[in-house]
C-alpha cells in the first residue's frame, strides 16, 4: 500500500487481532454503531479504528511531519446488570468490558510500525449513545473510545533528485562515458 492512513490501518487491525483475539470484529469506523435497524452490522466486541484529525507542519523540500489522532472505538453488546443489589459474579460480568478495554491499551500504547512514531493514550471515554430521534439510546450498547496520537513524517510530495547521465567525451576519436 502506498499510502500512510492506509498502511496505518492495515498494520494495526492486523495487530490487534493477533494480540486481542477476544476482539470478533475490527473495521474502518464508518458509524457502523449509529446507524441500524435492529442491531449493528458487526460482531461484539468490536474495535473500529478511524483517524479523526491529522495537523502538518513544514519540513523541508515539502516535506511535512504528520500528528496523527488516532480513535479506537470499543463497541460492546447489552451487558448484564452491574447495579448493587445484583449477584458479585454478575456485576462483575457486566464489567469485563473494562477488562478487554485494558488489555487493548497495554497492546495498543507504545506500538508502531516502520512509517510512525510509537502510539500514545492521550484520552479515554464513555461514548453517550443517542438515537437519531435526539433520545438517550435504549439499545444498550456499551461504547468505550480510546484516543491515541502518532506523528510520522511524509515525503510523498517532497522534490524528486535524479542524476543527471555523464555526457558522452570524444577523446582522439574515441567516444567515452
Amino acid at each position: 500500500m502506498d499510502n500512510f492512513f492506509g498502511t496505518l490501518f492495515l498494520d494495526l487491525s492486523t495487530f490487534l487481532k493477533a494480540e486481542v483475539p477476544e476482539l470478533r470484529w475490527i473495521d474502518q469506523d464508518f458509524g457502523q454503531l449509529e446507524v441500524f435497524e435492529y442491531r449493528p452490522d458487526v460482531a461484539f466486541p468490536c474495535v473500529l479504528i478511524d483517524f479523526p484529525q491529522a495537523q502538518f507542519s513544514n519540513l523541508s523540500e515539502l516535506s511535512q511531519l504528520g500528528d496523527i489522532l488516532i480513535s479506537v472505538r470499543l463497541g460492546f453488546a447489552p451487558f448484564a446488570q452491574s447495579h448493587h443489589g445484583a449477584p458479585l459474579n454478575v456485576r462483575e460480568k457486566a464489567l469485563e468490558y473494562y477488562t478487554l478495554e485494558q488489555k487493548v491499551y497495554e497492546k495498543v500504547q507504545g506500538w508502531h510500525n516502520d512509517h510512525c512514531q510509537p502510539l500514545n493514550r492521550t484520552n479515554s471515554q464513555t461514548e453517550q449513545r443517542v438515537s437519531a430521534s435526539g433520545s438517550q439510546d435504549a439499545s444498550g450498547l456499551r461504547v468505550r473510545v480510546l484516543l491515541f496520537t502518532t506523528s510520522f513524517e511524509d515525503h510523498s510530495a517532497a522534490m524528486k533528485y535524479t542524476k543527471a547521465p555523464k555526457p558522452a567525451l570524444e577523446v582522439d576519436g574515441e567516444i567515452t562515458t
